[in-house]
Parts: C-alpha cells; sequence; structure tokens
C-alpha cells in the first residue's frame, strides 16, 4: 500500500473516525461561537465585563483545542475538515440563560470528544486516543470552572458583585468598561 492510500480516510483503519472527527471539529467551533456570542450580550446588555470576559476566555480556549486535535489528526497525515457551524439560536437574556447554554455546549464537546476517545482506543489508533483524552480532560476543567461560577452566581444574586467575584476568582483580563 502507498503513503498516500495509508494516511487516508478511505483506509478502513481511519474510516470509522472521519465523521468523529467532524463532530469535534464543529463542537469546537460552535463552542467558539457560543462563547463568543454570550461574550457580547453579557458586555453590552448585562454590563459584566468580567464575566463576558471569563465566558471569551473559554471560547477561546475552544480553538485552542481545535488546534490541538488537529494536531493529532497531523500525526497521523489525516486532514482536519471544518464542517459547517451553526449560529446560536437563543436569546440570551440572563446570565442563568447563558451559563444554561454554555454549560450544555460543553457538554456537547465533552461527548463528541469521548465518541472520539472510545472509538480509537483500539491498537492501531491508541495514541490518538490518549491524545483526545488529554484535550477532554482540558475541558472537564471549563465545565468546572463553569459549574463553580453558576453556583456563585446562584449564591450571590447580585450582578456587579458577581462581576467582581470573576475577576477575582478567575483573574480575569483586564477589560474596559
Amino acid at each position: 500500500m502507498e503513503f498516500t492510500e495509508f494516511y487516508t480516510y478511505a483506509n478502513p483503519i481511519y474510516a470509522p473516525i472521519r465523521q468523529l472527527m467532524r463532530a469535534v471539529s464543529n463542537a469546537f467551533l460552535f463552542g467558539n461561537r457560543v462563547g463568543d456570542t454570550i461574550k457580547e450580550k453579557l458586555h453590552c446588555k448585562l454590563h459584566m465585563t468580567h464575566t463576558a470576559a471569563f465566558f471569551h476566555g473559554i471560547a477561546h480556549k475552544c480553538l485552542e483545542h481545535l488546534d490541538e486535535f488537529a494536531d493529532i489528526l497531523h500525526s497521523a497525515n489525516l486532514e482536519q475538515e471544518y464542517p459547517p457551524t451553526d449560529e446560536l439560536g437563543e436569546e440570551i437574556e440572563t446570565l442563568d440563560k447563558a451559563f444554561y447554554v454554555f454549560t450544555e455546549t460543553i457538554k456537547g464537546i465533552k461527548s463528541a470528544l469521548f465518541e472520539f476517545v472510545r472509538s480509537t482506543d483500539t491498537a492501531e489508533l491508541k495514541a490518538m486516543s490518549i491524545k483526545a483524552e488529554d484535550i477532554l480532560e482540558d475541558v472537564d476543567d471549563d465545565f468546572k470552572s463553569l459549574i463553580v461560577a453558576w453556583n456563585q452566581w446562584k449564591c450571590d444574586g447580585s450582578a456587579m458583585s458577581f462581576d467582581k467575584w470573576v475577576a477575582a476568582y478567575f483573574k480575569s483580563e483586564e477589560v474596559d468598561d
């Protein structure tokens, strides 16, 4: 078998992971889009600049993880594909809604990654599985940060004091008010 025939999704070893790869890529792209959209709503409608920066940071981690995922594919000389990404179809009017929508989105990323890890846990693809699991752990850390912040919001309830808490707890980047 020639190199160009072996390292392709047409190869029976890699064919089963093509749709899973597309699902992971789409989940990360959608995560970035959702997080950035929420950031805009929090910044412009709710005037919670530090909380907006917190969401924005996680949104940008989605793109970093997407690049890390590409590196996994590239290690097998496989191309990463970028499927079309839907827009956020929900209106974000409250911080509770923002937390709900983004945690559900991050759950979608975790689910797509888990399926990729599960399906690549074979002798031929084990290295891909291990590396994808590392990304899954990082995404899980972001999910936990969202849960901690959402819980604090439920305990606090004051937008101004919560926004200050986010700045202190997560040491969010400085933003202009």
